[in-house]
């Protein structure tokens, strides 16, 4: 699936800038990292829309589970990444990135 290949590149970039924003101690990288959460979250829904209501899938469950496995783990994954940004953050700057960024915590 294409949006698996691209969940799974924003993934990694996601990695790669926290890693990259630790070593340098570089904020501006760790936000730009934290931020390509969101666009992993719309994949994430994106592709669970289109699995479950893709004939293909329906016709297969077993490659339908597969799918919705692997975004879930990507979708984790990501949020993984965004967590080592939001510490780095707050570790060179001394802010919570999501108040700095106005994000409203989901109950």
């Amino acid at each position: 699936s294409d949006i698996i290949s691209t969940m799974t590149k924003t993934c990694v970039d996601m990695l790669k800038d926290a890693i990259k924003a630790f070593l340098e101690r570089n904020s501006s990288l760790a936000e730009e990292a934290f931020k390509k959460d969101v666009l992993l979250d719309k994949f994430y829904v994106k592709t669970l829309d289109q699995t479950i209501f893709s004939e293909v899938c329906i016709n297969n469950p077993t490659e339908k589970m597969g799918l919705l496995f692997i975004s879930r783990f990507l979708e984790r994954f990501g949020d993984h990444a965004a967590n080592i940004a939001e510490r780095v953050y707050y570790m060179v700057t001394g802010k919570r990135i999501k108040v700095e960024l106005g994000i409203r915590k989901e109950v």
